[in-house]
This record gives structure tokens, C-alpha cells and sequence, in this order.
């Protein structure tokens, strides 16, 4: 018994042509919703116990929290941040003139940890990694931060 192929892969061409169409317009588009985080500060493990997460914040209030090691919370965790702890967010990275610092301070040292740190006031941005050798101020502003997202209620995310 010989088989033509020729009409079973048109008809299959034909009836993925026309589900296609009907997928493309019965269906309604998806609003994705993408924000960018106005700031984030991140800890990196090193041989040792040191903690090792990441906080990002972004502009609606919402912040998310990845704790990795060494740290109460493990996992995913959320918060809704009001208007004035943004505010006092900003206020901060404007007391330790967070933009007058360079983008990387390092040393020949080895393991340990680095906190990465970016912040977004609306007209200017930067990162800042901190390895080894930032000025004290820098540092102040990196305890700061990280005593205030420990102080906060963070709930489990689904």
C-alpha cells in the first residue's frame, strides 16, 4: 500500500493555519505590568556564616526579599511598604550622598562577602559593589539599610 504524504501535510498545515487564527483572535491580551526596582541591596556568601540575601524595593511600595543563608528568613518574602518608609528609604541614599561615592571598592583580599547596592532617584542611577575598602560612610548606609529591612514584617510569598 503506498500513501500519499502531500494531502495529510497540508491538511495538517490547513487545521494548524486555522487554530491558530481562531487562538489569535478569541483570545484577550495579557497586560503584563513590568516595574523596575528604584533600589536594591544585595549580601554574597563568603567561606563563612555570613548572611547572604537580597532586597529589592520599587516604586508602588511593594518589596521583595530572598533570603539564601545565614539569615532568620530563608526563601521568599514579601512586604507593601507605605509612602513614608519609601520616603525614608530616599532620604537615607540622600543623607549618605550615595551618588558621590565610586561604582566598586575592592582589595587583593579573598572571600569576602560583597554587597551590592543600586538606588534609582528618579533622574540619576547607580551601582555601588563593596568588597573590600569602602568609606565608613558607605558602610553606615549598608547597616542602616540592612537594620531597616530586618525591622520589617515580611510575610512568606506564595
Amino acid at each position: 500500500m503506498k500513501f500519499d504524504k502531500a494531502p495529510i501535510n497540508t491538511q495538517m498545515f490547513n487545521l494548524c493555519l486555522a487554530m491558530s487564527f481562531l487562538l489569535l483572535f478569541n483570545c484577550k491580551p495579557v497586560k503584563v505590568i513590568s516595574e523596575a526596582p528604584f533600589m536594591s541591596i544585595e549580601k554574597t556568601s563568603c567561606m563563612g556564616p555570613c548572611p547572604e540575601f537580597k532586597v529589592e524595593v520599587f516604586p508602588s511600595g511593594k518589596a521583595a526579599y530572598l533570603g539564601k543563608s545565614n539569615v532568620k528568613n530563608i526563601g521568599k518574602f514579601s512586604i507593601q511598604m507605605s509612602k513614608d518608609k519609601l520616603d525614608s528609604l530616599n532620604l537615607l541614599f540622600t543623607k549618605f550622598n550615595f551618588f558621590d561615592f565610586k561604582e566598586s571598592y575592592t582589595s587583593n583580599f579573598s572571600d569576602l562577602p560583597t554587597t551590592n547596592l543600586y538606588y534609582k532617584n528618579g533622574t540619576k542611577e547607580k551601582s555601588i559593589k563593596d568588597y573590600d575598602n569602602a568609606p565608613e560612610q558607605l558602610r553606615k548606609l549598608e547597616d542602616t539599610l540592612i537594620k531597616f529591612f530586618e525591622k520589617q514584617d515580611w510575610k512568606k510569598a506564595k
